[in-house]
């Protein structure tokens, strides 16, 4: 498997279009993946994605607390617990098996995280780079015009 970085020049602009349920956790989390497994610190947030008609997904993932409160808001719906992503990502699909490191600043959450030839690498504002599934990626994110 061929460790890579992000490349800048190769990435898009999209953003996420679901929403999720949102819980925070006062405990130390870890989320295994097919991907990997992802270690959260305490403080983070469980999300669970939403489908288009507001009923749960099985696809479960967590943000590190200070990125999520960067990069999530509260539903216009009011709705409690549920927000939905309000930044944008850079993302492209290298189009081989690949691993890479996702790091939240100092913390190391998924080491090795693994994707196919048709997985997205997704990079948040802050850094962050995380693999996403194809079918995952096609059903959460639209191309938005970098401004």
């Amino acid at each position: 498997m061929t460790e890579i970085e992000f490349e800048p020049q190769r990435a898009k602009t999209y953003r996420k279009t679901s929403r999720v349920l949102a819980f925070r956790s006062a405990d130390a989390v870890t989320i295994h993946k097919d991907r990997g497994a992802l270690e959260l610190r305490a403080g983070a947030w469980l999300l669970v994605p939403l489908d288009d008609d507001g009923q749960p997904e099985t696809n479960l993932h967590g943000v590190d607390g200070e990125e999520f409160e960067k990069t999530y808001e509260p539903c216009e719906s009011g709705a409690p617990n549920q927000y939905v992503k309000h930044a944008t990502v850079r993302a492209y699909q290298p189009g081989h098996a690949f691993s890479v490191d996702t790091k939240t600043r100092d913390h190391l959450e998924v080491d090795g995280a693994t994707g196919d030839e048709t997985s997205w690498l997704v990079q948040n504002p802050g850094g962050e780079v995380y693999v996403v599934p194809n079918d995952v990626f096609e059903g959460t994110y639209v191309e938005v015009s970098r401004s």
